[in-house]
Order: structure tokens, then C-alpha cells, then sequence
């Protein structure tokens, strides 16, 4: 790593994955800070990044939504400003790995093959 990690990088990756989860839950503020077991100004917070979670809160976050701990910070070490669209590529690619973990494996079989066929048809294209 180039640079030493401040609590401002810590809060802004936070709060992006924070608000991207957000977003993909369509949520009101009120109901995702219920879900979390935050108050409404604790949530706001962490969302606008103006403060960074307690541990617990993480582990709350992690189980509602069933994410690791590493899913916050594996992308520390890389987090610059240019970078953003690497980390909105890698939430998406959690996202989908997730989704298809939720799948049973007769609809896992489904996806794959529909996959398979998608890149079929757009490399004869």
C-alpha cells in the first residue's frame, strides 16, 4: 500500500457500500435504520459519511444482508479516486454471485446455461 489508510477513506468506502446496499433494498431511511437496530440520525450518518460504524453495526449489517467482513475493506488497499468504477465493477459482481447463491441448483442449472447461450449469440454478432 502507497499511502496510510485515514478514518476519511474509511468512511467514504463505508458509506458508499453502505448506500449502494441502500439503494438495492429500496428501503426508506427509517425502515433501514429499524433493520439495523440504529437510530435514524446513526444511520444518516454512516450513509453521508460523516461517521464511521461501530463494530457491532457491521456484524448487524453483515447478517441482515449476508456479507463478510471482508466485503468492506478488500478494496482498501486499491481505494483511489480513479478507481471508483473497479469497486462499483466488483459490488456488482458480489451482487450477482450472491444472487445466484440464493438460487437453488435447478435454477443455478437455468442462469448458467442461459449465460452460456447469451455469450454464444453476442460473439456470432
Amino acid at each position: 500500500m502507497d499511502r496510510e489508510i485515514t478514518d476519511k477513506d474509511l468512511k467514504n468506502l463505508i458509506s458508499k457500500k453502505l448506500n449502494w446496499l441502500h439503494k438495492q433494498h429500496k428501503k426508506t431511511l427509517e425502515e433501514a435504520a429499524f433493520n439495523l437496530k440504529l437510530d435514524y440520525v446513526q444511520y444518516y450518518m454512516l450513509l453521508k459519511g460523516s461517521r464511521l460504524p461501530h463494530l457491532l453495526t457491521l456484524v448487524n449489517i453483515n447478517k441482515i444482508y449476508g456479507l463478510s467482513m471482508d466485503w468492506w475493506f478488500h478494496d482498501l488497499d486499491k481505494l483511489k479516486p480513479k478507481e471508483q468504477k473497479k469497486l462499483n465493477k466488483k459490488i456488482t459482481e458480489f451482487e450477482l454471485i450472491s444472487s445466484f447463491n440464493k438460487l437453488d441448483a435447478n435454477a443455478q442449472t437455468v442462469v448458467l446455461r442461459l449465460l452460456k447461450n447469451y455469450h454464444k449469440e453476442r460473439k456470432h454478432k
